[in-house]
């Protein structure tokens, strides 16, 4: 017996080096992606529409020029202010509006890890649940969000922002006043991205199943700080600003599927591991806190990813929300049961590792962890960019680009927003000829496509406008890119195979 017991006792020791060393793995690998992930922020690298597309609303603040323009142009903004002024801020420091955005990004990601470690510690007291939280998030959004991590978003800001607030309000006992800051905060974030309203919905749901006179305040203070914004809102930016965030946007049960399939589903098994540990806590508020997080970020992140545009950043909040679950699991994991709690805490770390790196998105974060073959990659990719950029800096007139950073780059005006002038178009709100006629009076001196821009987001009759009236120069051999000049020798016939632009 007394040999049993010793053999018992070594494996029990066991135990906490598995789950160090499944968390010093998790780290490593955290590590690794980071520093790849990051070493592009100051390179001229053209993945992201939204990039270029901030760039041109945050010059006009620097410029003087009104944030919100009236609707019938070829340039439309259905964000809230705050964002741009952050990053107008950052980018006077910088000289580099692209650049300044993800550098808040990148210290808002590292926030967010920061602050989902700082709360399930404060709700747990528990060490190894924190971190093993505060990594959940980190690696899932680096393996499966790379443009929410490398690239200018304002989301990640208004979720540092709303996080920061949740783990002060659980470092002291709830209180009005407590309440009033938290509700200013939740409210503040969402005039920097106006989609992550899950959290400070889940926080109402909370405190009126729990403390309904405490949760009457936090609603009445968030509802009240919500209007008075949108009322300094109208105030300085007038009509435009109501028009611009209530601009319609097409639907579609197809998006939802491929963002389902794409983006959710890998985070299925997380999910799982995180209503596990939710069951274990069921009557704690902050378990009530957790759960109604889960729920809403899912279910508004499935309705609101039909939504044209719409991103795999509708799904952020799932991630944060299984994070803060699986820390809970890790807690609280083998309370009431018969087994000793060691064995199941280490099994839950475990099989949360598994959850996070068993996914699809494991395949093409590959490439990141020979961190010098991909900075070379990416450098590369910054020499091309930097060249086109060049080409266009240096033609003289206006340009016309689909991917709005470059024209930023090359110093030429962003005079058309393509994605937003689509949709305006569908729903009625602009001049659909506007553009084919510039385009047929060659009032661009380039214009600048990706390689399948017939697919993406322009019009039959802007394609067919385009490849009449330009050719493709000599200029650029990237892959991604074309640059169109205009034809020398008159229209060419429409129905002519050498109009088709390849």
């Amino acid at each position: 017996m007394a040999a049993d017991n010793s053999s018992d006792d070594r494996f029990r020791s066991l135990y906490p080096i598995v789950v160090v060393g499944v968390l010093a793995i998790l780290a490593l690998l955290t590590a690794l992606l980071s520093i790849a992930r990051l070493s592009s922020m100051f390179k001229y690298l053209a993945k992201s529409y939204n990039e270029g597309w901030y760039a041109l609303h945050v010059d006009t603040i620097l410029t003087g020029l009104p944030l919100y323009p009236p609707r019938g142009g070829l340039v439309m903004n259905n964000y809230p202010p705050l964002w741009f002024y952050v990053t107008a801020e950052i980018a006077r420091w910088t000289d580099d509006i692209v650049f300044a955005s993800r550098i808040i990004t990148a210290v808002s990601f590292a926030l967010i890890g920061l602050f989902i470690g700082v709360f399930v510690h404060r709700i747990t007291r528990d060490r190894a649940a924190s971190l093993t939280a505060c990594l959940i998030f980190l690696l899932s959004m680096l393996i499966g969000f790379p443009y929410s991590v490398g690239f200018g978003d304002p989301q990640m800001l208004a979720h540092a922002v709303m996080l920061g607030g949740l783990a002060w309000h659980a470092g002291a006992p709830r209180s009005v006043r407590r309440v009033w800051i938290l509700a200013f905060i939740m409210t503040t974030a969402l005039f920097m991205k106006h989609n992550p309203v899950s959290l400070p919905m889940a926080v109402g749901i909370t405190l009126l199943l729990h403390d309904r006179r405490i949760g009457l305040h936090y609603v009445t203070a968030g509802v009240g700080s919500a209007l008075a914004g949108l009322l300094v809102c109208y105030a300085l930016f007038g009509y435009p600003f109501i028009d611009g965030l209530l601009s319609a946007r097409r639907y579609g049960a197809r998006a939802i599927v491929d963002l389902f399939f794409a983006n959710l589903m890998p985070l299925l098994p997380l999910l799982a591991l995180g209503c596990l540990g939710i069951v274990i806590r069921a009557r704690d508020e902050w378990t009530t806190l957790i759960a109604s997080y889960l729920a809403l970020a899912t279910a508004l992140g499935l309705l609101w990813s039909g939504g044209s545009g719409v991103s795999a950043n509708i799904f952020i909040d799932v991630v944060i929300g299984c994070a803060i679950a699986g820390g809970l699991l890790v807690a609280h994991a083998g309370e009431g049961w018969t087994q000793p709690v060691r064995i199941v805490r280490t099994w839950s770390v475990c099989a949360i590792a598994v959850a996070v790196l068993c996914t699809p998105g494991l395949l093409y974060a590959r490439s990141l962890l020979n961190v010098p073959g991909w900075i070379a990659h990416e450098s590369a990719v910054d020499v091309r960019t930097r060249t086109i950029v060049e080409t266009i800096h240096n033609h003289p007139g206006r340009v016309l680009c689909e991917m709005p950073a470059i024209c930023y780059w090359s110093g030429k005006k962003i005079e058309v927003d393509p994605f937003n002038r689509l949709e305006a178009v569908i729903a009625g709100r602009t001049d659909k000829q506007l553009l084919r006629r510039m385009v047929e009076e060659r009032a661009f001196a380039l214009i600048l496509v990706t390689r399948d821009w017939p697919q993406t987001i322009y019009f039959p009759d802007i394609v067919e406008a385009v490849q009449a009236h330009y050719r493709p120069t000599n200029a650029s051999d990237d892959p991604e890119f074309i640059i169109l000049s205009p034809r020398s020798g008159g229209i060419c016939p429409p129905d002519s195979p050498e109009c088709v632009i390849r």
